[in-house]
């Protein structure tokens, strides 16, 4: 799984799917895409500082933390509101087999969890 975030309220969504599917899968890997494009250079180390001081070590290992072609990524994700992370189900050969922008729910977070269970 990797959870896409292109602002602090998707980061707060964003959160919600990794905190969840940590504790229901946790052998499950799952990444953490942030885009930092849009904070200006003079606070991103701020902003890096916050993201790392409210996230459990072992995930940092899995965040990248990007600075550029925001705009791209989210045309090829067809986000359409950034307070929503993007979440996406990748399978065993890279290819991608769920992927959604919506909020962090229990109805979605279901149809997330019957795509895992289609590619077991």
């Amino acid at each position: 799984m990797v959870v896409f975030s292109f602002s602090r309220a998707g980061g707060r969504d964003a959160q919600l799917w990794t905190q969840r599917l940590m504790k229901d899968d946790p052998h499950l890997a799952n990444y953490t895409v942030i885009f930092l494009e849009s904070v200006p250079g003079l606070f991103r180390p701020i902003a890096v500082s916050g993201i790392k001081d409210g996230m459990p070590p072992v995930l940092q290992d899995r965040t990248i933390l990007l600075y550029r072609n925001e705009d791209l990524w989210r045309q090829r994700l067809q986000v359409t509101n950034e307070r929503n992370a993007c979440v996406m189900l990748l399978g065993s050969a890279g290819q991608v087999q769920w992927v959604t922008s919506g909020p962090f729910g229990d109805a979605l977070y279901a149809e997330f969890r019957k795509s895992i269970r289609a590619l077991n």
